[in-house]
């Protein structure tokens, strides 16, 4: 081949590739455009006609899409669309948006055309593996210089992209990148991947809990104060080791240990209702200051082997005599609460979602309407939803590949929805009523719910 034709070929490679990126810069112009003004997937229906949309489900990842994993909880599904030269577009949908204070009602009765009015957030463009700087030139001249994003993109695998370059224009942030074949192990490029998040976008914040973790320190200070009304200081100090925010280096552990045994010791001569109080706050000092098990069996304190790669714990039994010292009253209640802050350690067999209804549906029974049934109808709402996510592909493998029909779905599902209607109306000012709505929603729309993000088996 003479140097001529060399040069020549190398020309027509070089265009062929401009013109790809031009072609693809403006699509994705086109498309950033788009996701700025947030249309429906009724209104992107209409202009894309022979295209399909497809709600969201769970547990299933997509080799044609990444989404933002933070923001899984207002997640209503995806359109893709199959372009020339092997471009994919996805535009990603989310939950309707909700101002904090300004919730509007939940739909009356569920339907799956509710997801006409998600709108979208998110948009993703995959090419084929090439390199990224003729595509970066030709949105450079479009919309100027890269001048970054103000936020990450958080999708899986992000933080291994190469060539990243990033803008931020009409409140959306774009990512131009090269996505690697398995993040962290091979260096290999999968695709070319174009990324627009907007601005708007919503952090779910329902993840590792029930209900916030307030309200578990509340229900501590209450049980104190039920125990102690007039507190002395040296009571006062075993109130501040019960939720674990002793700056390190802690205390020996033979010096809590004095602590608890004083407390103890006071405790067992008040009646039964302050001592059950009592108990919660020594179970939750033990939690917190526990490890060498030996020393605190004197205290009444029990320990378990429940995942033997996590040795010896705490098995919460102070808190289980509490409840059964004192099950009709405040004391009672307050056990119930703090249950709901790790609801692996319930009494009872069986799945935790099914020892914490029974629990929690007792607690409403027993207490009505107060101070805490917002956040137990809230919690009842999350536990009923995480049951009904067994149902689906994907689902926890600690549920040991169980499975419900398609009526214990619907009752699970109808059980959530009505419970967070309740919470959302025995409590409008919470700052959790945003993500409770939008769970609601979710489900009033057959979505799946968001999932719950811890465990109460063996990894």
């Amino acid at each position: 081949m003479s140097r001529r034709w060399l040069v020549a070929l190398l020309c027509a490679t070089a265009c062929a590739r401009a013109d790809t990126a031009e072609a693809l810069a403006r699509e994705v112009n086109a498309g950033v455009a788009a996701l700025s003004s947030h249309p429906s997937v009724a209104g992107w229906r209409a202009a894309h006609r022979g295209e399909r949309f497809a709600p969201a489900t769970l547990g299933q990842s997509s080799p044609a899409y990444e989404t933002d994993f933070l923001m899984e909880g207002a997640w209503c599904g995806a359109w893709v669309s199959h372009l020339p030269g092997g471009l994919i577009r996805t535009a990603q949908f989310y939950v309707p948006t909700v101002r904090q204070g300004a919730l509007p009602p939940l739909p009356d009765a569920p339907s799956p055309r509710l997801t006409d009015s998600c709108a979208m957030e998110g948009l993703w463009y995959q090419a084929p593996p090439q390199p990224t700087a003729a595509l970066v030139q030709a949105l450079t001249k479009v919309w100027g210089k890269p001048n970054g994003g103000p936020v990450k993109p958080n999708v899986r695998g992000w933080a291994f992209w190469r060539g990243v370059t990033a803008w931020h224009r009409a409140g959306v942030s774009v990512w131009v990148a090269l996505d690697l074949l398995e993040p962290g192990v091979s260096a290999a490029v999968k695709r070319l991947a174009v990324y627009a998040r907007a601005d708007t976008a919503r952090e779910s914040t329902f993840s590792l809990s029930l209900v916030p973790g307030r309200i578990a320190r509340r229900a501590l200070d209450a049980a104190w104060q039920l125990a102690a009304p007039q507190p002395s200081p040296s009571s006062a100090t075993i109130l501040s080791d019960t939720q674990c925010e002793r700056h390190w280096p802690k205390e020996p552990e033979t010096a809590a240990l004095a602590r608890a045994r004083r407390w103890m010791r006071w405790a067992g001569d008040l009646d039964p209702p302050r001592r059950a109080a009592a108990l919660l706050v020594a179970d939750s000092f033990a939690a917190c200051n526990a490890v060498n098990s030996p020393l605190w069996k004197p205290l009444g304190a029990m320990f378990e082997t429940r995942c033997p790669q996590d040795g010896r714990i705490y098995s919460h039994n102070l808190r289980r005599r509490a409840l059964a010292l004192d099950p009709q009253g405040k004391a009672g209640e307050l056990a119930g609460i703090l249950y709901l802050a790790d609801p692996c350690f319930v009494p009872g067999r069986g799945l935790w979602q099914d020892r914490l209804i029974q629990l929690d549906e007792n607690l409403l029974q027993t207490y009505k309407v107060d101070e805490w049934s917002p956040w137990i109808c809230l919690a009842l709402a999350r536990t009923h939803a995480s049951k009904l996510v067994i149902g689906y592909p994907g689902d926890d493998p600690e549920e040991n590949g169980l499975r419900l029909t398609n009526e214990q779905k619907q009752a699970e599902r109808d059980q959530a929805i009505g419970y967070f209607r309740r919470f959302l109306e025995q409590k409008p000012e919470s700052s959790e009523t945003g993500e409770a709505w939008r769970e609601a929603w979710r489900l009033l729309a057959g979505l799946p719910p968001s999932p719950v993000r811890f465990g109460c088996g063996c990894e």
